[in-house]
């Protein structure tokens, strides 16, 4: 005579299913829970809850804002932590919406960022000093590029960056790991331009890091990966053109040594990095002789592509790089921590 099902045996299995997908569930391995701080578009908010959107299939962050006057309640899709972290920040970023800073020897409030895509964006200041009682403020619309220019726009009055230790920072690059280039934008198939910012984004990262500012990680390595060298960029480093060469000109005068400076306007017509064609050429020629793990020697590692590229079967080996330009290196010991 076939069991009948009670009520409670119902509950009870209902229960399980319910603990077991709790406890299977993604969400719990995240970066940030509920009540947490985080900073999104350059404003500070509360993590309200994270949930899984059924019709999209994606996760949804939902924030509260802290700043009053913020009335907006994003909603962040994202797949999975690595993708959230791209969105958000856990640290504050040296400036956000409603820091005072100081701005041509006036002082000023910070009231929005904005994106105009193609690497510009515009922070928006308004004047502290009030005009005709109150009824006229001005405010400005300053253009920049990357985080590090508004550094050098403002001085933080309301915010200062804890200086970190060198101990402090060690430890943070001794937690990362080797990067793995997962997919290639080739260089020749990137407009000048574009090799330019990312160039510019990958150095201010670079300083950044160095500083204590920035914590090494997945996002911080994408940046820095994206760093292409100096070959076929001559406009950069020709004093007579303007525009965007001119600003990056500014940007690495104030942002390179002038042994780095020299060295890089030196390889405009040499430092070409090795495509992931050729490496993998390479390696399937290492593999078809039958090398599996061993020491593998870069004497003239770029930022490490050769590392980055290795397939897994060869993972195990020892690599050794060696590169004589300060930048390349630099960034290639931040993207290879684990390599020598």
């Amino acid at each position: 005579e076939p069991l009948q099902a009670t009520l409670f045996d119902y509950l009870k299995d209902r229960e399980e299913v319910e603990l077991n997908e709790k406890e299977e569930s993604p969400l719990d391995d995240l970066a940030v829970k509920a009540g947490d701080t985080v900073y999104f578009h350059h404003e500070e908010y509360k993590v309200r809850e994270i949930s899984k959107n059924e019709i999209t299939g994606r996760n949804d962050l939902w924030l509260d804002p802290v700043r009053q006057g913020n009335h907006q309640i994003p909603i962040v899709a994202f797949t999975d932590n690595e993708d959230l972290l791209k969105h958000i920040s856990l640290k504050r970023p040296n400036f956000i919406v409603g820091d005072e800073v100081k701005y041509k020897d006036k002082d000023y409030t910070i009231t929005r960022f904005d994106d105009m895509g193609n690497n510009l964006k515009t922070v928006t200041v308004k004047d502290n000093t009030e005009y005709l009682g109150g009824m006229i403020t001005g405010s400005d619309v300053i253009p920049y590029r990357l985080e590090g220019d508004l550094e050098r726009i403002f001085e933080n009055l309301t915010y200062q960056n804890p200086e970190k230790t060198t101990e402090e920072i060690e430890i943070k690059k001794a937690e990362a790991h080797n990067f793995k280039i997962k997919e290639e934008t080739l260089p020749d198939k990137l407009s000048p331009s574009e090799r330019l910012n990312n160039n510019l984004e990958a150095i201010s990262m670079l300083n950044r890091i160095e500083r204590g500012e920035r914590d090494l990680d997945i996002t911080a390595q994408e940046v820095l990966a994206r760093y292409v060298g100096w070959g076929g960029l001559a406009d950069v480093f020709d004093e007579e053109k303007g525009g965007q060469w001119k600003e990056a000109r500014s940007f690495l005068k104030e942002n390179l040594s002038q042994a780095e400076y020299e060295a890089a306007r030196e390889s405009t017509l040499t430092s070409f990095y090795t495509p992931k064609t050729v490496i993998d050429g390479v390696y399937k020629t290492l593999s078809d002789m039958g090398f599996k793990q061993g020491n593998i020697l870069e004497p003239s590692m770029g930022i490490g592509n050769f590392i980055g590229n290795i397939p897994d079967e060869m993972n195990k080996s020892k690599f050794y790089g060696v590169e004589l330009d300060s930048v390349s290196g630099r960034i290639g010991k931040l993207l290879y921590p684990e390599s020598d």
